[in-house]
């Protein structure tokens, strides 16, 4: 039992000294930047944190995919529409990365329905 009260003595001791000596050497806490700590819609992690995209974007956007996650998708676009499967799959990715989300997801569009074609899905707009 007294080995037990020692360890757990030893751990007390440990946790309890660590943080004056961390306070006391005058580091100061690590600033995080407004990328980990913002939002959306803040002016400074919008200026920031968020890029252009361009029509490259918008085919990485695609082409990132998992090849069985584009054929999936073709075939979900034959019901429901090539714009809306791809803004399924890709708006998460745009809408944080993106000033020009939306626009990004077109290009992505574009590419996603040359895609699908050649694949030999006949996809609905």
């Amino acid at each position: 039992m007294r080995k037990i009260a020692t360890i757990l003595a030893g751990f007390v001791a440990l946790f309890a000294f660590s943080a004056p000596a961390d306070a006391a050497d005058g580091k100061r806490p690590a600033v995080r930047s407004v990328c980990e700590t913002g939002f959306r819609g803040q002016p400074a992690y919008d200026a920031k944190c968020l890029k252009t995209g361009t029509f490259k974007s918008g085919a990485m956007l695609w082409l990132d995919n998992a090849a069985a996650d584009r054929r999936a998708t073709c075939k979900f676009a034959v019901k429901a529409g090539i714009r809306t499967a791809v803004r399924e799959l890709t708006i998460d990715i745009a809408y944080d990365n993106y000033r020009n989300h939306n626009t990004v997801i077109g290009y992505a569009t574009a590419v996603a329905t040359a895609e699908c074609k050649a694949l030999g899905y006949k996809i609905k707009k």
